[in-house]
């Protein structure tokens, strides 16, 4: 009788980012959200925008990774979009839902910086509330 095979198990450590604000009055106030640097291997497995009742499908959430902490106030950083290779829009938007992504994207390495950029759209501030979740290349 052989041996029974063998598996070489390794586990990759997983992190959930939080990246949360507020974003002024509109149309067209804007606000970058940031997490990092992150300093290992890593690919973002999935996020999750949770959207108010009352936004009307007026905030826009845009998932960058960067290789720097740069924000705007305004249209979002000139940053890699997470969602361009995966939905056929770049942003993100909903009322009274939680949108829920599943991506594959493998960081570059020096790509250490994930943001979330709110473009708001709606006559009065609204709360952003988005998680991203990594794991270790």
């Amino acid at each position: 009788m052989s041996d029974p095979p063998r598996f070489n198990l390794t586990l990759k450590r997983r992190y959930t980012l939080v990246l949360s604000g507020t974003v002024g009055a509109g149309p067209g106030a804007g606000l970058t959200i940031v997490a990092g640097p992150i300093t290992f291997p890593y690919r973002v497995t999935g996020a999750e925008v949770v959207f108010r009742d009352d936004t009307a499908n007026l905030l826009q959430v845009y998932l960058l990774i960067a290789r720097n902490a740069t924000t705007s106030n305004g249209a979002p950083p000139a940053d890699s979009n997470l969602l361009g290779p995966f939905i056929a829009t770049s942003f993100l938007l909903g009322e009274g839902l939680v949108k829920r992504v599943s991506l594959g994207y493998e960081a570059e390495s020096d790509q250490q910086y994930i943001k979330a950029h709110a473009l708001n759209g709606c006559a009065y501030a609204q709360t952003v509330n988005v998680t991203v979740e990594i794991e270790e290349a």
